[in-house]
C-alpha cells in the first residue's frame, strides 16, 4: 500500500509551478502597486522611504533582515512578486550579487531590484548585472521612480 502511494506521487504531473502573486501592472492602472506583494531584504533606514510610498500606494511590504545567508532558503519567495535588495547592511557577510543570484536560479521569474546610495536614477541593468538583479534603483527615489521600475 505505501508503494502504491510512492509510485502515485512520482507519477504525478510535476509541470505545474508554483503559484505567486502575479503582478497586473499596466499602463491604464491609475495604482499599479496595488497589485504588488514586495519583500525589502535589508535594514537600511533610507529604504524604509521606499517602502512608505509602496504601501501607501495599496501594495504589501514585508522586510526580512538576513543574519546568515541560509536564511534565504527560508523565505516563501513564492508569496512575493518583487524583491528589493539594499546593499548597506554592515552585518551581512555577503552581498547583492549573492542574493540576487540565489534567488535567480530559484525563480527567474520573480523581479529583482537593488536599491542603493551609488546609483543616480533608476535603470534598466545590462548583461553584466542581470544574472542578480532586473533594476537598479536609487535609495532616494521618488514615486515616478518606482513605476518605472515595476515596468
Amino acid at each position: 500500500m505505501m508503494w502504491e502511494r510512492i509510485k502515485r506521487f512520482w507519477a504525478a504531473d510535476r509541470s505545474a509551478a508554483v503559484a505567486r502573486p502575479q503582478s497586473l501592472w499596466s499602463r491604464d492602472m491609475d495604482n499599479p502597486w496595488a497589485a504588488e506583494s514586495i519583500l525589502i531584504l535589508g535594514d537600511d533606514p533610507r529604504v524604509r522611504g521606499i517602502a512608505q510610498i509602496l504601501s501607501r500606494n495599496g501594495a504589501h511590504v514585508e522586510f526580512k533582515t538576513m543574519v546568515t545567508l541560509q536564511c534565504l532558503y527560508q523565505i516563501p519567495l513564492e508569496h512575493f512578486s518583487v524583491v528589493i535588495m539594499t546593499d548597506t547592511n554592515v552585518a551581512e557577510t555577503f552581498d547583492v550579487m549573492d542574493i540576487g543570484g540565489i534567488i535567480r536560479r530559484t525563480d527567474p521569474s520573480i523581479r529583482l531590484v537593488w536599491a542603493s546610495t551609488t546609483f543616480p536614477a533608476p535603470q534598466i541593468v545590462d548583461k553584466v548585472l542581470r544574472p542578480f538583479c532586473d533594476v537598479a534603483l536609487n535609495m532616494h527615489c521618488s514615486e515616478v521612480d518606482l513605476i518605472f521600475a515595476l515596468k
